[in-house]
């Protein structure tokens, strides 16, 4: 048993590590009423092979099945070292996840200051949380590699902040930099022992990465994403900057589009609002990609960097829907008006910007290739 794994177990309120290099032999699991502090310099690495089993974690909390409360950790330097525990094959039933920290069944959660790194899949997953605080998370990695998000949400999360993550090396993360799955795939080993549910009342802000894959997903097909709001997105991306496709796209869909139950479009995502994002994209996608259904959904204050590649919103495959767009210019509005495929629409001019309504069926497309705007909503018709 290594030295942490003893402080653990010890009993102790409040545990500190010194700086240092650590190198542990099997997962560290922390209980309940526990305070891990790191020193900036303490570096935990897993040692190779120490991670090659489903439910093997570099950390995690100690009664996943009974359930913990009140743990913190904070500071530190945290290292999965994915090429000596690689992980295991997509569906492998009893195979390593590759996800490096792991809390299910929490209440009352802190995780600050903390630096991860060379994680073999998911660089930190959560699900049955209650009362968190995510803050101050960076992430680096060697080689950046496939299904590699950041901070990782599954259902029934609700009550927390996600605040001031950010990525340390170019390119990651290679997966969703935040993600809210209130649905997923769990029979895949990156999501086995996960649930899909609700997630609820979270804030998320200062999300920033110079190339990440996304910076924020929000993935719904039936279990309910309410009562989000996200501030200040900031950097660049290679997939989107904000995708709602729900997964449409992934290796292992969860929507299969000629079922006759999604044939009308998918998603529950009620009052989630996007508050400030400063983006660009490197390549021929979307930065918002808008394929689920929802109520309330708004962003404001978006800003398209000068070069970037690819749409700035591109919305397709909703059930009958209403979108105001605010803050276009002629130019812009021309443009829509010629790619997209829009039944009704009303045009308000302004002095020297525009304002788009929409009344959307199934089959309609809105296609923004360029600019910015002020506002945008998402409504059912």
């Amino acid at each position: 048993m290594n030295d942490i794994q003893r402080a653990l177990d010890s009993g102790q309120g409040i545990i500190r590590i010194p700086a240092g290099e650590y190198r542990v032999d099997k997962p560290l699991r922390i209980r309940s009423n526990t305070s891990l502090v790191l020193d900036d310099n303490a570096i935990v690495i897993a040692e190779d092979g120490c991670m090659a089993r489903r439910g093997d974690f570099l950390l995690s909390n100690a009664d996943i099945d009974t359930g913990n409360e009140n743990i913190t950790v904070m500071s530190g330097v945290w290292d999965g070292n994915f090429r000596g525990n690689p992980k295991s094959a997509m569906y492998d039933e009893n195979g390593y996840s590759g996800a490096m920290l792991n809390f299910v069944n929490v209440k009352n959660l802190r995780l600050s200051n903390m630096t991860l790194r060379n994680a073999a899949g998911y660089f930190s997953r959560f699900a049955r949380l209650s009362g968190f605080v995510i803050e101050d998370i960076s992430f680096a990695h060697d080689t950046n590699i496939a299904n590699n998000d950041g901070v990782h949400l599954a259902g029934f999360c609700e009550n927390g902040a996600i605040r001031r993550v950010r990525c340390l090396t170019y390119g990651t993360t290679r997966d969703d930099l935040v993600a809210l799955n209130a649905d997923d795939c769990v029979t895949r080993t990156e999501n086995r022992d996960t649930f899909r549910g609700p997630i609820r009342n979270v804030l998320v802000e200062d999300v920033s990465s110079e190339r990440c894959h996304c910076l924020v997903r929000l993935l719904s097909v039936t279990a309910e994403i309410s009562d989000v709001t996200i501030r200040n997105l900031r950097g660049g991306c290679r997939s989107n900057a904000v995708n709602m496709d729900a997964a449409r796209y992934c290796r292992a869909p969860i929507v299969a589009l000629d079922d006759p139950a999604y044939t009308r479009g998918v998603g529950n995502i009620r009052n989630v609002t996007i508050e400030g994002m400063t983006v660009t994209q490197a390549h021929d996608n979307p930065l918002v990609l808008a394929e689920t259904n929802a109520a309330g959904f708004v962003i404001r204050g978006f800003e398209r960097v000068e070069g970037s590649e690819g749409e700035t919103l591109l919305l397709r495959n909703l059930s009958p829907s209403r979108i105001q767009l605010r803050g276009l210019s002629e130019a812009q509005l021309a443009q829509l008006l010629a790619d997209s495929k829009l039944a009704r629409y009303a045009i308000t001019h302004h002095a020297g910007t525009c304002d788009l309504d929409v009344t959307t069926d199934y089959h309609d497309t809105l296609i923004l290739r360029e600019g910015g705007f002020a506002l945008f909503r998402l409504d059912p018709a």
